[in-house]
This record gives structure tokens, sequence and C-alpha cells, in this order.
């Protein structure tokens, strides 16, 4: 996974996949966009990994998982936590 997310150029970075991070990234997807997630929780990640999204388990809040998504090399970021203060930090990191 960590190989794959290092040759990621120009992809989305989706934080949070919940409801609103699921439907991006499927709309995305559809669209033939390449995502990547960063979400904390085990199921969310799995659920992630069964439909073959590349993912990072981590708190989308630390800097270092956002370097760790390639963030220097993506074209979006997407802001779909469940707290509108982490979004806000998220959006200012």
């Amino acid at each position: 996974m960590d190989k794959k997310i290092t040759r990621m150029r120009d992809h989305v970075i989706i934080c949070g996949y919940g409801r609103i991070g699921q439907a991006i990234c499927r709309h995305l997807r559809n669209m033939g966009v390449e995502c990547l997630i960063i979400d904390r929780d085990d199921t969310r990640t799995g659920y992630a990994q069964s439909m073959d999204v590349p993912v990072l388990a981590g708190n989308a809040t630390a800097d270092q998982a956002l370097l760790d998504a390639g963030i220097e090399r993506a074209s979006i970021l997407v802001a779909a936590l469940s707290n509108d203060s982490d979004n806000l930090f998220v959006a200012l990191a």
C-alpha cells in the first residue's frame, strides 16, 4: 500500500470515510479519479480496502498523516470528517 501511495499523483485525498466521504469517493471513482482515504475507524478502512480504495489508517488532523497521503502531490483535499472543527483544522493544515 505504501508503494502505491508513493506513486500516486494528482489524486484526491478524502479525510473521513463516513456517509459523505463514501458518496464523494464513489462519485469520483466513477469519473475515473484516483482517491485515497484517511480514516481512523477500522470498520470504515476495512470497507474502503474491500472496495479497492487505497487507505491510510490514522488521524487526518495530524500533519504526518496528510504528508504520508501525498498532500504535496494531490490535486484535491476533501475534509469529510464528522466534526466541523476537525474539518477546519485539516483545511488549514
